[in-house]
């Protein structure tokens, strides 16, 4: 019996695959330099598009960087629903989510990992502050993520009953803020907990949080 062949991957139009450039673009000079510092110019230069085909695109630089941001967050979500099955029970898959994304956010790998934490946290209080409704969209894909872990635990009975996307939503906003003050903070020279005893903390509180009596 002879296998069916693969289908081949779906092709990108021309608007698309300039938009996925210009992503790409920003992902990289964000890796590089401040978030201030990142000009259209810089854009245009690195990914070889014109003006004209940028705002094809996007609106505004704004509206690029919250798009890389949207697509970071959708792709975390998506990387911890692919190690859903590696876990023994939803505790301890949240546990690991939790302290990975506290623990990693402050590892510079030489990829420019810190420059862009810093930029997304950045972007995120701009976000909450001015733009609600665009933040609550750019996260929805990791909390909804966090919320099918948590309703999975309430049906095993590991956690307590509650509404699971209020709860996701609760965690969520606990551990962003936790790592979006660290990294803020990083540069100002004051003490900051290491991140593997502050990840230990943050998940202390969660699990107290959520542990069904």
């Amino acid at each position: 019996m002879t296998s069916e062949p693969e289908p081949e991957p779906p092709q990108l139009t021309e608007p698309n695959k300039r938009s996925e450039l210009l992503l790409s673009a920003a992902h990289q000079l964000l890796g590089e330099r401040d978030l201030e510092a990142l000009t259209i110019r810089a854009l245009l230069d690195r990914s070889g598009l014109s003006r004209r085909a940028f705002y094809e695109c996007y609106a505004s630089k704004d509206a690029l960087v919250i798009a890389v941001f949207a697509r970071t967050l959708r792709q975390g979500a998506a990387y911890y629903n692919s190690q859903a099955g590696e876990y023994a029970s939803p505790t301890e898959a949240l546990r690991h989510i939790v302290t990975s994304i506290i623990t990693n956010a402050h590892v510079d790998d030489g990829s420019g990992n810190l420059n862009r934490a810093l930029a997304f946290a950045q972007e995120h209080l701009k976000l909450a502050a001015f733009h609600p409704n665009q933040l609550e969209d750019a996260v929805a894909p990791f909390v909804d993520m966090l919320r099918d872990v948590i309703a999975k635990g309430i049906r095993e009975g590991e956690f307590v009953a509650a509404d699971p996307r209020l709860t996701a939503k609760l965690v969520y906003n606990l551990v962003s803020a936790t790592v979006h003050e660290e990294i803020l903070n990083s540069g100002t020279g004051r003490s900051l907990t290491p991140p593997p005893a502050l990840a230990d903390c943050v998940w202390a509180f969660c699990e107290r949080a959520l542990a069904s009596p």
